[in-house]
């Protein structure tokens, strides 16, 4: 079957309506078809990061170096890597030429960013890094002890009750950009970086993420509106939540927007296949 570049499927939610496009394959897909997300995943990451800091378990100042000894992260702090400002370059040369296996866990993925030089020499300017938050996963497990999809399913994914909501591959098969499916060298990239963009979820798990700041202190909630996802929109009045995703097979796109008591006022959620 050739697939034309226009062909794909594609998910958006908008105005409390779906949208389903189809016509690549015989997939029935609806608010439960689960999609990759990729870097909307760091939304995920981040408020991970807020509820750990707000359970005394990591604290967003400090120093990145004290879970990840390596003289590359001496001057990073933990919140440096939520908002983009680290110093990091965008992804690790290993990243770009593609995993040969897919990693057991952050922490693993880590040591093979020890062996290449992974520092831009901008710290404190926005740059928006990949590899920020692949090592901000690995923080996370150094911190928890835990496998950082174990966390992330705990703090978030469970008490908000989003059982769709993972880090393993989706069940909807994945188009690249004019090819049938993405390659395993392309999975195993996508399994690998858990943080930074490997996450999945459906419509209906997103459309209940969007009380996650129900989880939040007021202190949390302070530190959520400095975050680089979240901004506040003069015009409209409203807090904008706001973030892309691109990963091998998918583009991702998610908006909510909050009036000052966090009410939910408009929902934007996108899939689609056959891109990147």
């Amino acid at each position: 079957m050739k697939i034309e570049p226009f062909q794909q499927k594609r998910l958006m939610y908008t105005n409390k309506k779906l949208y389903v496009v189809n016509d690549i394959d015989d997939d029935v897909m609806d608010e439960n078809t689960d999609f990759t997300l990729g870097s909307i995943s760091k939304v995920f990451t981040a408020i991970v990061t807020l509820l750990l800091d707000q359970e005394g378990i990591l604290s967003l100042e400090d120093p990145v170096d004290k879970y990840l000894p390596s003289k590359k992260l001496k001057g990073i702090k933990i919140i440096d890597l939520v908002n983009h400002k680290s110093g990091l370059k965008r992804n690790s040369v290993i990243y770009l030429k593609g995993f040969e296996k897919e990693f057991k866990n952050a922490l693993e993925q880590f040591e093979i960013y020890k062996k290449e030089n992974i520092n831009t020499g901008e710290h404190g300017k926005f740059s928006y890094s990949n590899l920020g938050y692949e090592i901000l996963s690995a923080v996370i497990e150094k911190a928890t002890g835990l496998d950082f999809d174990q966390i992330v399913k705990e703090k978030l994914f469970d008490p908000l009750k989003m059982k769709d909501s993972g880090y393993k591959k989706p069940k909807t098969i994945l188009y690249k950009f004019n090819k049938k499916k993405i390659t395993r060298k392309q999975q195993n990239e996508t399994n690998s970086v858990k943080g930074a963009g490997g996450s999945r979820s459906t419509v209906s798990d997103l459309l209940k993420f969007r009380k996650f700041y129900t989880l939040l202190d007021k202190k949390s909630i302070s530190t959520l509106e400095t975050l680089y996802f979240f901004n506040f929109d003069k015009e409209e009045d409203l807090w904008v939540l706001n973030h892309t995703g691109g990963i091998h097979g998918i583009a991702t796109a998610l908006r909510f927007k909050y009036n000052k008591d966090l009410i939910c006022k408009e929902e934007f959620i996108l899939f689609r296949t056959n891109t990147l």
